[in-house]
């Protein structure tokens, strides 16, 4: 028995779908699945990628062709079976704390998100710390966190026109989804904070501050934030 469907991505990678909607089963079995790909340290592993319903495992299929006369895909689909991940370990986190001084510079878009709420921006800043979010993914820029748990009243759309330049460490929303910009970049999402903790340094091992499966938790400071 498995909790996950399995399909080709390529001739070098898997996919294992968990299911079609973000929920927390979903996510529970999605970090199951890859603490014990992990554990089994796989010689022909090449990288495995975390998603809100997926997991890809991309393998060297020159590897697997010097082990075994399967298939690759063949190959490596038995081997995850066997893993029998549904009764794998769930993996326990502690709760990060993530400083952010909210609005003014750092800040730039928390009037209007509390406009566009129909609230104050002390409430706005007050139900995005209250809650403790669950980071499912890491994209588009080295370790940016997707993250679900958001107060559903600060909901709000992404920018109809992006921000040419988002600082590093910018903390914002986007539809029910909260993020924070490891680098500077151009951007789209509501930002109504910033942080000074580094999340991305590539001198590190690993590089990232924080991983896919990981809580977090908003913490509001106050005083200046130096670049």
């Amino acid at each position: 028995m498995t909790n996950f469907d399995c399909q080709p991505l390529g001739d070098q990678a898997v996919l294992l779908t968990f299911g079609q909607i973000i929920d927390e089963t979903v996510h529970g079995n999605i970090q199951q699945a890859l603490q014990a790909i992990q554990a089994a340290n796989f010689p022909w592993v090449i990288d495995i990628v975390p998603s809100y319903t997926t997991v890809c495992v991309y393998y060297d299929v020159v590897q697997i062709a010097l082990m075994d006369n399967h298939l690759p895909y063949k190959f490596v689909v038995d081997s995850l079976l066997a893993l029998n991940i549904v009764k794998s370990t769930e993996r326990h986190t502690s709760i990060i704390e993530i400083p952010v001084l909210y609005g003014g510079e750092d800040g730039p878009d928390l009037s209007y998100v509390a406009s566009y709420c129909g609230l104050t921006e002390d409430d706005v800043i007050l139900r995005h710390t209250s809650r403790e979010y669950k980071v499912h993914m890491l994209g588009f820029l080295p370790g940016f966190p997707y993250l679900s748990g958001l107060d559903e009243t600060i909901a709000i759309p992404r920018k109809e026109v992006p921000s040419a330049l988002v600082r590093a460490g910018s903390v914002g929303i986007a539809g029910q989804q909260t993020g924070i910009y490891p680098l500077d970049s151009p951007g789209g999402w509501q930002i109504i904070g910033r942080t000074t903790l580094p999340l991305f340094d590539v001198t590190k091992t690993p590089p990232n501050t924080i991983q896919a499966g990981d809580t977090i938790k908003f913490v509001a400071i106050r005083g200046d934030i130096n670049d």
